[in-house]
């Protein structure tokens, strides 16, 4: 049926820049058969360009970019909402959804 079957815990990252290149790079999001564990070919969604709008009123600009790219990581450890943001909107977007 239409049942959610696993919801991922939103976690808050600092990173540096060639981190959060690297996770870009790799990002895959796959799709498995609940009863088999099994790949489905139905989505596959490799390299996604998502991104998160948002950035908190930082002093600093490392501080701004830090913030920025937590909520960039969020879209990929919550594959349901980003994938639903991304598909639904273009971009991911925690906006009003997610406080760090």
């Amino acid at each position: 049926g239409n049942q959610l079957s696993h919801m991922s815990p939103i976690y808050t990252i600092e990173m540096g820049d060639e981190l959060l290149a690297k996770l870009a790079r790799d990002a895959t999001f796959f799709v498995r058969a609940h009863e088999s564990n099994e790949m489905q070919p139905t989505l596959a969604i490799s390299h996604a360009g998502v991104s998160v709008v948002m950035a908190q009123a930082q002093p600093r600009r490392e501080k701004r970019w830090s913030e920025w790219a937590s909520g960039k990581v969020l879209c990929l450890l919550d594959p349901l909402d980003g994938v639903y943001n991304y598909l639904a909107q273009q971009r991911c977007n925690f906006d009003d959804t997610w406080e760090g």
